[in-house]
């Protein structure tokens, strides 16, 4: 193998890179550091990334004139038209909103405060006066902001709303089938692409996370954009390709902290690239292209500094002991019949079948020198990394996928249990004209089996604070006016994203006399309260469930609404009407509190001041 004085430099460049990246990250910069950077400069990072994408995009379009996409058009006509069934269909039975809270509220909460005023901030709790925020707390969130952004650039184009997340989710979902065809029409024909779309929509986990306003389509559009990318890059000639290979790795890392591992498939391919030439060729991007690693590597110290986002010990939180647990439950989801978990059995059956075919076909074959310029080596490549991360999900705390907040955890796995059947029956079995019986039999199960399981999840309360807070949140949007009135809950992160203010129970608990000064005022004509309750029968008293805040009994309250959504658990919205004297074992530390006053009538800037002072925000001790 050949190597250039120049490809010694680039690849000094790229180690010293790496090592910066790394030191700069976890031993340079302390959390507190850590957390201001990508506060201030995590919109702006990410923009310059996104910015690069774009850029190095235009070599794959730039010989798209409008005959050549009047042709495609033409020629992959029922395929766009499949796509756009598909992507109605997922959103058919399954409701818009948030699903997984309170990751969705969070994310959602970054892009809100990225549109106001460029800050990565979760918004924890705010007051408003006028309909304007005049003070909020908030903390910096473990996840990357590249999902942030993507929302933040919709709220910028069509204006503040949050449906914008599940706007764009609806995109992403026809952007990724768009991206599943492409990777089977390249690697077999069109009528597997169109098998392969059929079977990822029989899922309906997918449809879940199509309608809600989470990050994991972003993500699956990128693993699928890699692949793609890897393609063209291992066909192509030189160094071509290898830039857009490299960002779109960054871009995944930039939205999963656990997808940074997909930065070693552009290593992988350039290995085998350059292996196959007998010449080491890199691009000065490439070899700078660690540094790019600094935000999303911040974005994990923060992570892992912080107690409150691990919420187990650090040993116990990935162990090899939660494995065995894990993969029965995995198993379990997966090969589900009853309906009872977001599965399809069908793809999951038909996929680990192909994966197993396609592993004894790559043993026998391991010469792969004839089809390494094709298909196979970015999917393996790509596969490496989604197996490795499933596995990691696996041995997590919270890694059973029967918990329908971990579920999601498999949706990589799935996407390539979509793929995997057609690379079996094209290239093992050498069947190359697919019989239409498999996508009719898909399409019964999907209308049939999946369209039920799909109903009923969206019917079902399988997540209490998702069911209960998204019922709140639609009795106080349409009974509760945003002026004036002040929201108390634990889900305060996801009321303020419908601009009320709103602050979570810790706080008002730790300062009532503050919440019904407010009152007292005038600064609110209403305070409402959110509580998730359970009775346990008339031995004893209505508890919060685990994980939820009480209510401190010193408010007192008048009931408006309350809804249960299982025998003994139920949400109820309250209003504030008084405060009972606080007794020796509910007092309050006034002494540490600034003292209450007259609101200034006549001087704005000192009634600034003395609100600022005066509005609960955080917990004072």
């Amino acid at each position: 193998m050949r190597i250039q004085k120049i490809a010694i430099l680039q690849i000094g460049l790229a180690t010293l890179a790496s090592i910066a990246a790394l030191l700069i990250s976890f031993y340079l910069t302390s959390p507190k550091q850590a957390v201001y950077i990508i506060k201030h400069y995590g919109l702006w990072l990410t923009l310059g990334t996104v910015l690069v994408f774009i850029f190095e995009l235009r070599n794959p379009i730039k010989h798209l004139g409008l005959a050549e996409i009047k042709s495609a058009l033409k020629r992959h006509g029922p395929a766009l038209l499949l796509i756009l069934f598909a992507t109605g269909y997922l959103h058919l039975h399954v409701d818009r909103g948030f699903k997984i809270l309170y990751d969705e509220y969070t994310l959602n909460s970054t892009a809100m405060n990225f549109y106001t005023d460029g800050h990565a901030l979760v918004q924890a709790a705010s007051h408003q006066m006028d309909g304007e925020v005049i003070a909020k707390a908030g903390f910096v969130d473990k996840r990357p902001c590249l999902f942030p952004f993507c929302v933040a650039v919709l709220h910028q184009l069509t204006g503040y709303r949050p449906s914008n997340a599940f706007w764009l989710n609806s995109g992403l979902t026809a952007l990724l089938l768009t991206l599943l065809y492409l990777i089977v029409y390249r690697t077999c024909d069109k009528k597997y692409a169109y098998l392969s779309i059929l079977l990822f929509t029989s899922l309906p986990l997918l449809a879940q996370n199509a309608t809600g306003g989470g990050y994991e389509l972003l993500n699956l559009c990128l693993i699928a954009s890699l692949v793609l990318a890897g393609m063209r890059y291992l066909k192509s000639n030189g160094t071509e390709g290898l830039n857009l290979v490299t960002i779109i790795a960054v871009l995944l890392a930039s939205t999963r902290y656990e997808s940074i591992l997909y930065t070693l498939v552009p290593v992988v391919l350039c290995g085998i690239k350059c292996l196959q030439q007998k010449q080491i060729r890199l691009t000065w991007f490439t070899s700078i292209s660690p540094i790019a690693l600094i935000p999303p590597l911040l974005s994990y110290a923060i992570f892992t500094s912080n107690e409150r986002f691990i919420q187990t010990t650090n040993e116990n939180f990935f162990s090899i002991a939660h494995l065995a647990t894990n993969l029965k439950a995995a198993t379990r989801y997966l090969f589900d019949l009853q309906g009872d978990f977001s599965n399809s059995a069908l793809l999951s059956l038909v996929g680990v079948s192909a994966l197993l075919i396609l592993a004894v076909f790559i043993i026998r074959k391991f010469n792969l020198s004839h089809i390494s310029r094709g298909y196979l080596t970015p999917l393996l490549a790509v596969f490496a990394i989604v197996a490795l991360n499933t596995f990691l999900a696996l041995t997590c705390y919270w890694g059973a996928w029967t918990d329908p907040m971990t579920a999601r955890f498999s949706l990589p796995l799935q996407l390539f249990f979509a793929i995997a059947p057609a690379l079996a029956l094209c290239h093992c079995f050498k069947i190359r004209k697919l019989p239409i019986w498999p996508s009719i039999a898909c399409i019964v199960f999907t209308v049939t089996v999946s369209s039920s399981t799909s109903i009923r999840i969206n019917n079902e309360t399988r997540l209490l604070i998702t069911s209960g807070n998204h019922w709140a949140l639609n009795w106080i949007t349409q009974n509760v006016p945003t002026n004036k009135s002040l929201i108390i809950s634990d889900g305060a992160i996801g009321i303020q994203l419908y601009d009320f203010p709103a602050i979570p129970i810790t706080v008002a608990n730790n300062m009532p006399e503050r919440v019904l000064h407010l009152l007292d005022i005038n600064f609110y004509d209403q305070i409402y309260v959110v509580e998730s309750l359970v009775d346990f029968g008339d031995a004893y008293e209505t508890m919060p469930p685990l994980g939820a805040n009480r209510l401190s009994k010193r408010f007192a309250l008048t009931h408006f609404a309350q809804k249960a959504f299982s025998r003994n658990s139920f949400y109820r919205i309250s209003q504030i009407t008084a405060l009972h004297k606080a007794g020796p074992d509910n007092a309050t530390l006034q002494q540490n509190l600034p003292p209450i006053g007259e609101l200034p009538q006549d001087d704005p800037d000192a009634a600034k001041l003395y609100l600022k002072q005066a509005l609960p925000l955080i917990p004072q001790t």
